[in-house]
């Protein structure tokens, strides 16, 4: 007796999301979380004149002391200008990170292929995840990228 009333070789509909998407989206929301973090980190850095991962004006404070007298007022521009893009950076970093949570979280409920396959691509790229949290979300981007290209996983998500 078939309880699906299938005929038998015919798979069934599937039913719901696929089972891996669960696990690729939650990868893509821990590492869009721990670069949100990460991000955070870097914008209190900037602001309070720290800078994580090297300071740009460092090179400039290098300067020949007379040669310092002379750009005194460029190199002051020039080291607020390395702070704010710091911060700047920090604030791009934050958004493109929530965008991923956002994504991971649509890719693990199997709604929004597209929105899924957009924070998937962008998990890849290393400069959106700047510092440890691309070592993490690489791999979790390639796994969804590569679920994602699954007929059977396309067809299972509900736009």
């Amino acid at each position: 007796m078939n309880p699906d009333a299938q005929p038998f070789g015919t798979p069934a509909a599937p039913a719901g999301p696929h089972p891996h998407l669960n696990l690729a989206g939650t990868l893509l929301a821990i590492t869009g979380g721990l670069s949100i973090l990460y991000a955070l980190f870097r914008i209190a850095s900037s602001a309070l004149g720290g800078f994580v991962g090297g300071d740009p004006a460092d090179v400039l404070r290098q300067v020949d002391p007379a040669m310092r007298e002379q750009l005194g007022p460029l190199l002051a521009v020039l080291e607020r200008g390395s702070t704010m893009m710091g911060v700047v950076w920090g604030l791009v970093m934050a958004g493109v990170s929530a965008f991923v949570v956002f994504g991971g979280l649509k890719l693990r409920s199997g709604q929004s292929y597209n929105l899924a396959m957009a924070a998937a691509v962008l998990a890849t790229i290393p400069c959106c995840f700047n510092g440890c949290c691309c070592v993490i979300s690489m791999p979790a981007g390639i796994f969804a990228l590569i679920l994602l290209t699954k007929p059977e996983v396309k067809a299972s998500f509900t736009n």
